[in-house]
């Protein structure tokens, strides 16, 4: 399991996805939800294809069931009113 290949990975609020480092040549692919306008032209992060996905107002996250193998949230929920 320590070096099992990390299909599609979900950083909710990750920014440049600076948590995955240690793990991103394990990685072939990284989705992040995050509100900032910054990123919208980035489709690669730590060597990895990534994209970016602004939320929903309303909090519904556009994505389907069981679509991740690892998501991480960390340092969010204080902006989480």
């Amino acid at each position: 399991m320590e070096n099992e290949k990390i299909n599609n990975t979900l950083g909710i609020g990750c920014a440049y996805a600076e948590e995955f480092k240690p793990i991103a040549n394990r990685m072939d692919k990284i989705t992040i939800l995050d509100p900032s306008v910054a990123f919208s032209d980035v489709n690669e992060v730590l060597g990895v294809k990534c994209q970016y996905v602004k939320p929903s107002i309303n909090g519904e996250m556009p994505f389907k069931e069981n679509q991740f193998d690892l998501i991480t949230s960390l340092g969010v929920m204080h902006h989480i009113p």
